[in-house]
């Protein structure tokens, strides 16, 4: 039993280390990301952005995830539209290094 678990906290240290970090998508609340007189515009681009942001996560890799959820907290403005622009961003970064 012992051994079980020293195998298991290796590899959890192992892919640690190499960077296969797993994160989760983001469950922000729409409803608190668009606050002002007139939400609804930003209510429907957000909840588009969400779940395109959501179908597209497993194909980000862990690095561009991480990179863009830290921009995105960075300022305190979380948005589905900023999180969607930055994979967008990460996207192009790829192609360009790879003409």
């Amino acid at each position: 039993m012992m051994t079980r678990v020293m195998i298991a906290i290796a590899a959890c240290i192992c892919l640690a280390k190499s960077g296969h970090a797993q994160t989760s998508p983001p469950r922000w609340e729409i409803h608190d990301l668009c606050t002002g007189p007139k939400p609804e515009g930003c209510l429907k681009s957000e909840n588009a952005a969400r779940l395109s942001a959501l179908a597209r996560w497993s194909g980000v890799s862990d690095e561009a995830r991480q990179l863009c959820m830290k921009l995105v907290d960075q300022d305190g403005a979380r948005s589905y539209r900023r999180l969607t622009d930055c994979f967008d961003d990460q996207a192009l970064k790829v192609l360009d290094a790879h003409p």
